[in-house]
């Protein structure tokens, strides 16, 4: 992985978790660990601040700091990004000057830079080892993977995705109920990860229709009653119920059940659909359905059809 996606990894990464984090913590201490050169406690400082106070009047000098910070670490391409960032927001602001001055040395620099595999972990251990000193947590692996697989799709090299994604996933498996890494994965062709749903009828139930109706029972003296919910049969019409189960390792929505019953001699009693709206992995729901002017004794069997 090259510099510009590593640190673009941990941007995201950092982006996506504990806003608790600096509050509006002065910046002095944040300050003191860039210049005393601990550059990446003071990089996840910076960020945590900007991003959980948006309107401080101290944004701007959290800004530069943060340049400052990936120029210290010779990160040069993050540092550009950042003052160019800088520029926009305040063209002229106080420390301007000093930013057009840094990036004229990035210009020299960023060409020449070289970036190697062992430098990228090595440094990726520091930023990590920093991240919990902050934060008081390490960085979730899953999401770490997660955000590789990303870079590396965006990159175009699809075998490093596939692995980034498959090391996810297997540390966090919910992830496979994400719908667009689904749909990543099969572009992928990825053979290991089943990327439709496996639904399965469970407690398959036919039953004449009943209703509770609100009755009045009389006692042999008329002058007592009981007032109580009673059933009645409503004569030919059946119920049809089940639960359907997902035991695929992607979710499903929109879910049509079409069911279809058929007498002894397999002629088509009636076709309905009963509608689920979304079932994820291993998910289990009930349907149920009524159809009139046919009975459960009527009924030889009845077929199940998955429409998604």
């Amino acid at each position: 992985m090259n510099k510009k996606a590593f640190y673009f990894l941990l941007i995201l990464i950092l982006s996506c978790g504990c806003s608790h984090l600096v509050g509006k913590k002065p910046l002095n201490s944040f300050i003191q660990n860039y210049q005393s050169s601990k550059y990446q406690k003071a990089t996840v400082e910076f960020l945590f601040f900007i991003q959980n106070n948006p309107d401080s009047s101290q944004k701007e000098k959290a800004y530069f700091y943060l340049g400052k910070c990936y120029f210290g670490m010779k990160n040069y391409y993050m540092a550009g990004k950042t003052f160019q960032e800088y520029l926009q927001i305040w063209p002229d602001g106080e420390w301007a000057d000093k930013v057009y001055e840094d990036l004229k040395l990035i210009n020299n620099k960023f060409n020449k830079v070289s970036y190697a595999k062992e430098d990228v972990e090595k440094e990726y251990q520091k930023l990590a080892l920093a991240y919990k000193e902050v934060l008081g947590e390490e960085i979730p692996k899953d999401a770490l993977y997660l955000q590789l697989g990303n870079i590396y799709w965006e990159q175009g090299e699809n075998e490093k995705a596939k692995k980034g994604y498959m090391e996810a996933i297997k540390l966090n498996p919910s992830l496979k109920r994400k719908t667009w890494l689904m749909k990543r994965m099969r572009k992928l062709r990825l053979p290991e990860i089943n990327t439709k749903p496996d639904l399965r009828i469970l407690n398959k139930h036919i039953r004449d229709s009943e209703k509770l109706v609100q009755g009045i029972i009389t006692s042999d003296n008329s002058s007592q009653y009981t007032e109580k919910k009673i059933k009645i049969s409503v004569g030919k019409e059946v119920v049809i119920s089940g639960e359907v189960e997902n035991n695929g390792e992607v979710s499903v929505s929109n879910l049509r059940i079409h069911i279809i019953s058929y007498d002894f001699y397999r002629r088509v009693l009636n076709a309905s659909y009963a509608y689920l709206d979304r079932l994820e992995p291993g998910e289990t729901m009930p349907f149920s359905i009524t159809v009139k002017g046919i009975s459960q004794k009527e009924i030889g069997k009845v077929d199940y059809r998955f429409i998604y």
